[in-house]
């Protein structure tokens, strides 16, 4: 078989399968880089529910210290409490009782949400199960409180020193929020750097080269040897381009000869004033599928 025949099906058989393996290449990153957006979407969206539920529990903690404070003023007076006084105490130990079960149905939730979302911090499970554990223990306190201003013989003590402080829930959810917040980061950077893989790949499936020169002067560049085409040449002296924007190439010269082995059948020699003007592209994908590389012999 001629060797120049060899050659050039040897040249295409490399730019198709390059072009192949780079495409299914593209199309996992892009799948990887939606994947790693839909994960970080949801993560975000489980986090801001368990933060809005956290903060709910802490304005709550809140007002219990407020009307404990109440309840434990009027109950250390030194005297036994009637009327007025004794009805807005057990107005204020009522309110605890519903801010307490409020509380208990915030951690329900968590909990059942905490259940539903695998793989979410174990830190945030153990933050839960102590609240839940501390707000039992807020029920039977409350219970005895209650019987002891009914029965008006004990003075309440100081049950804020009983309650879990509230610099604890804010220490486990500021770790939750930096855990979160590097776990983002680590992701955007990812996400980031799957996207410059994918441009820098799109980019490299849509440049191609081409050389219009003399017979001469390619075979001095090593482009040409003899009368075909180098098996490596230099693509040094090649202009390169983005063939989604050129679909012409200029030549300018008398005579044209196309020496890389793109289908005659999709390009088209144009002449103007007895002259080859330059080259038109008629199906790009076909042109280009055969070589990134044009090689123009002009005389």
């Amino acid at each position: 078989m001629n060797p120049k025949i060899i050659g050039l099906v040897a040249i295409l058989a490399s730019a198709i399968t390059l072009s192949s393996c780079n495409k299914e290449k593209l199309e996992q990153l892009q799948a990887q880089n939606q994947s790693l957006a839909s994960e970080k979407a949801r993560q975000d969206s489980v986090l801001n529910e368990m933060l809005s539920a956290f903060n709910q529990f802490e304005d709550n903690l809140s007002l219990i210290k407020e009307r404990e404070n109440l309840v434990s003023t009027a109950a250390t007076s030194g005297t036994e409490m009637e009327g007025e006084s004794k009805e807005q105490v057990l107005a204020d130990i009522q309110m605890i009782n519903e801010l307490l079960a409020d509380n208990r149905e915030i951690i329900s939730n968590l909990t059942s949400q905490l259940e539903a979302a695998e793989g979410e911090s174990s830190q945030l499970r153990r933050a839960v199960s102590r609240l839940k554990r501390q707000l039992e223990e807020r029920d039977a306190e409350v219970a005895s409180l209650k019987s002891q201003l009914e029965n008006l013989n004990l003075a309440i003590g100081d049950l804020n020193s009983r309650i879990d402080t509230l610099s604890e829930v804010n220490s486990t959810l500021a770790s939750l929020r930096e855990q979160q917040s590097a776990r983002i980061q680590e992701q955007e950077a990812t996400m980031s750097n799957q996207s410059q893989t994918i441009s820098a790949q799109t980019e490299a499936l849509n440049t191609a080269y081409y050389l219009a020169a003399e017979g001469r002067e390619l075979k001095r560049s090593g482009v040409t040897d003899g009368n075909r085409l180098a098996t490596n040449f230099n693509s040094q002296s090649f202009t390169r381009i983005d063939i989604t924007q050129v679909s012409s190439i200029p030549i300018g010269t008398k005579k044209a000869k196309v020496l890389t082995p793109h289908p005659t059948d999709s390009y088209t020699l144009v002449e103007e004033g007895g002259e080859v003007a330059s080259l038109k592209i008629t199906d790009a994908r076909r042109f280009w599928q055969a070589s990134k590389y044009l090689v123009i012999e002009i005389n």
